[in-house]
This record gives C-alpha cells, sequence and structure tokens, in this order.
C-alpha cells in the first residue's frame, strides 16, 4: 500500500479496518538520527496522510479502541533522547499536536496495545519487567499484577484485552 524512500516498521490498523497506521524512517541506518515518523494509510485508496512529524523517533502506533486516536512510543521531539526515557504519547486520529500520557514515568515503555481499560504497556523497573496499564483520561499508571515475572515485553491479549500472554520465569518455572 505504501511507496517512498522510507522503512515502515510498525503498524497498525484502524477499528473500521479504513485505515493503518504505521512508524516509517528515512532510512534502516542507524546513522540517520533515529528519526521516525507516524502517517496514516487509507486501505482503499492507498492515498497517504502524515500523523506525526516531529523530531526523534515516534513509533509503534496503536489506534484506541473507539478508532479516534493513536497511541505511540515517542521521544516528543527531545534533543537528546537517546539517553532519556521514551514516552506513552497520544495523537488523535485526524492530526493534531501529540501529548504525552507518561512524563513522571521513570522507564522507557514498550506499548502493548490499547483496550477497552486502558493503554498496556511493558517496562523495566528496578531489575524486573512489568507489565503495566495506562488510563488516558487520568495519565495514572498501575502495575499490573502477573504469575511469574515477564521475560522481556513481549505481550499478547485476547480481543477483549481481559487475558495476557507472555513469556515468565519464576522461582519454580
Amino acid at each position: 500500500l505504501t511507496e517512498g524512500a522510507f522503512s515502515v516498521f510498525g503498524f497498525d490498523w484502524s477499528p473500521d479496518g479504513s485505515e493503518i497506521v504505521f512508524d516509517h524512517a528515512p532510512s534502516q541506518d542507524p546513522g540517520d538520527g533515529g528519526n521516525a515518523d507516524l502517517s496514516i494509510v487509507e486501505v482503499e485508496t492507498g492515498k497517504l496522510r502524515p500523523l506525526v512529524t516531529q523530531p526523534g523517533p515516534d513509533t509503534n502506533p496503536r489506534f484506541s479502541p473507539d478508532g479516534t486516536q493513536v497511541a505511540f512510543e515517542s521521544a516528543m521531539a527531545r534533543e537528546r533522547f537517546y539517553y532519556t526515557n521514551g514516552y506513552v504519547a497520544v495523537v488523535p486520529r485526524a492530526g493534531g499536536a501529540p501529548v504525552s500520557l507518561t512524563p513522571s514515568f521513570d522507564e522507557d515503555a514498550s506499548l502493548a496495545g490499547w483496550g477497552p481499560s486502558g493503554i498496556w504497556f511493558g517496562a523495566g523497573q528496578k531489575t524486573e519487567a512489568g507489565l503495566f496499564r495506562l488510563d488516558p483520561a487520568t495519565k495514572a499508571v498501575a502495575r499490573v499484577a502477573l504469575e511469574s515475572t515477564p521475560v522481556g515485553f513481549g505481550f499478547s491479549f485476547d480481543r477483549g484485552f481481559e487475558r495476557v500472554a507472555y513469556v515468565g520465569s519464576s522461582p519454580t518455572a
């Protein structure tokens, strides 16, 4: 569906199936400064529309359940983003200014999805990985209790975001 002088990485279908939001970079060369933007492509026509074009990396987009917003991982245009924590941000599907939802969360968030009960992400805390739920309305972040410690940030949810699968470990397993 896309053509151009860029490389496509992460993407997500809109809930109504009419559009795909994706992140793209000018090249796969790590020397390009880590810039990545978000765009939306209409599935039927192939028409591209820029969504987020600020400096630095904006990646891993996820549509809200109602399709009106897009969450993504972002450096929020900070100049020295490589040495600082990344944020979970949102932008309206129609476009506009991105807003950081996790300015006080003290780790890099790895976005896992957006379900009816909030935005889900993985992150390290001290020496462990964890799963977190973010309320986009209040910006409150809560760590989710799991039966074992996740190994990495690979989480997969059922369609209703009621159950999660992950690789984990514990003292006995």
